[in-house]
């Protein structure tokens, strides 16, 4: 299953957030400073350790962390 049939099928709304970099690669592979690589595979690890990251998630909400870090979203009106 894709990425886009998963988030659909849930019902996701969410639209992409701010976070980037570290933030990010703590939110979408779980890597807690210091505690855990979550589920980061290796490329993931050598980007935390180049940028000297220390952050942990900040969401719990799957749908909103698919918006981020693919740019998911819909039922958006535009400007």
């Amino acid at each position: 299953m894709s990425v886009q049939q998963w988030w659909t099928q849930r019902g996701c709304t969410t639209r992409p957030t701010g976070p980037t970099g570290c933030d990010r690669a703590s939110d979408f592979y779980g890597i807690r400073n210091n505690v855990s690589w979550g589920t980061a595979p290796l490329d993931a690890k050598n980007f935390w350790m180049a940028n000297h990251c220390e952050t942990n998630p900040v969401r719990d909400d799957t749908c909103q962390i698919i918006s981020d870090v693919y740019g998911t979203y819909v039922n958006c009106l535009r400007d």
